[in-house]
């Protein structure tokens, strides 16, 4: 599991803390923290541990929204399986930035320029290939990420659907493979010509 620095989504759920319970089947959620219709920005984003879940586990998570000065959103999680695991696990930690904030203004990036000058480019089949050899295995649907171009520390990703696509679940607006991928795409830093893990 990878995170950006920093997040930004809309959002139409209410509420500022939940509990749910999840298994392999569930999909992502960041929307439940943002209150009705408003953007969402995180900064300051910091992923401790992966979740890792078992078929058939069940875990139960929490998200918590503190009320300090600068508070903190953090998504916590605990097996409900395993009666040896630590009682939560910290997986999410970011800082909640005013409504108000606004993006700075970017110049548009050229894609096809960025194309041609990439000093690296790396397929879809290439990328997974890599982290498979490392034990990071995904299914089709999580298989989004169709190419990355690299130069220096900028990344351009090119995604594409997953054929055939499962259905998606009602009332989501993008499908979890996406979600999962977008992550994934920094992973593109990453890749090497042999397979090593990450110290």
């Amino acid at each position: 599991m990878l995170c950006p620095t920093r997040m930004t989504w809309s959002a139409a759920a209410s509420s500022t803390v939940f509990w749910s319970s999840f298994s392999t089947s569930s999909c992502h959620s960041p929307g439940t923290v943002a209150r009705g219709g408003e953007k969402l920005v995180l900064d300051d984003v910091v992923c401790p541990a992966a979740p890792a879940i078992e078929d058939d586990e069940l875990h139960e998570v929490q998200v918590v929204l503190d009320a300090a000065e600068r508070p903190r959103l953090r998504v916590h999680s605990r097996s409900l399986s395993d009666e040896s695991a630590p009682a939560w696990t910290t997986h999410f930690e970011a800082r909640p930035l005013p409504t108000e904030w606004q993006e700075p203004a970017v110049a548009p990036v050229d894609r096809e320029r960025f194309m041609a000058s990439a000093r690296k480019e790396i397929g879809g089949a290439e990328f997974y290939s890599y982290f498979r050899e490392l034990g990071y295995t995904l299914g089709p649907s999580f298989r989004w990420i169709d190419k990355i171009w690299l130069d220096g520390d900028e990344a351009l990703v090119r995604f594409a659907s997953p054929t055939p696509l499962p259905d998606m679940e009602p009332g989501l607006e993008f499908h979890p493979g996406l979600i999962d991928s977008c992550f994934q795409s920094i992973a593109g830093f990453m890749v090497e010509e042999h397979a090593v893990e990450a110290q």
